[in-house]
């Protein structure tokens, strides 16, 4: 809404400093709400498969180290399985018409170690988090085991991505 309501540059020093000022007084009048509100807002980004870099970064800008890697790490994971299970009961049988059998030999390669692919996945980087979401449902991975390889996989692009974030704060000390 103040993006919007903006009347001059959106892009100019002025108006990131401002509005970066007016975003540090709401995390310091509300600490513990702007954390839950940051936890729903990365659930939701991830849960309508948005891009998930910037929330990292940002969390980082906002909030110290641990605090933004508590925050990323948990709300990805927690939309990251609500992908998982819409796929698994909504799109399965859907990628099953278009795709036929043409993957069964992946699928079965997929689950004889379905851990370490996921986590071949998530920490490989240049696959769209959407689809490291979406194919472990089709594939029929377990929800116990993705959750967990989820949760691990998650940790280092997480942990990069909000230390550029905390490495930002020196930007607007210019």
């Amino acid at each position: 809404f103040l993006f919007l309501s903006y009347k001059n540059n959106f892009f100019s020093i002025d108006f990131i400093k401002h509005q970066n000022v007016n975003i540090k007084n709401f995390l310091l009048l509300y600490p513990g709400s702007s954390k839950i509100l940051a936890l729903l807002l990365v659930i939701i980004v991830v849960i309508f498969l948005g891009p998930v870099s910037p929330m990292c970064i940002l969390a980082g800008f906002y909030f110290t180290t641990f605090q933004a890697f508590f925050i990323i790490v948990l709300g990805e994971t927690i939309g990251a399985i609500v992908v998982f299970l819409y796929s698994r009961y909504f799109l399965k049988a859907f990628f099953s018409k278009i795709f036929g059998n043409r993957f069964e030999k992946l699928k079965i390669y997929f689950n004889q170690n379905s851990f370490s692919y996921l986590i071949f996945l998530r920490v490989m980087g240049g696959v769209p988090f959407a689809a490291q979401n979406i194919l472990p449902a089709i594939f029929d991975m377990k929800l116990k085991t993705y959750c967990f390889a989820t949760f691990i996989g998650l940790m280092p692009w997480a942990f990069i991505f909000i230390s550029i974030g905390n490495g930002m704060e020196e930007l607007t000390k210019l």
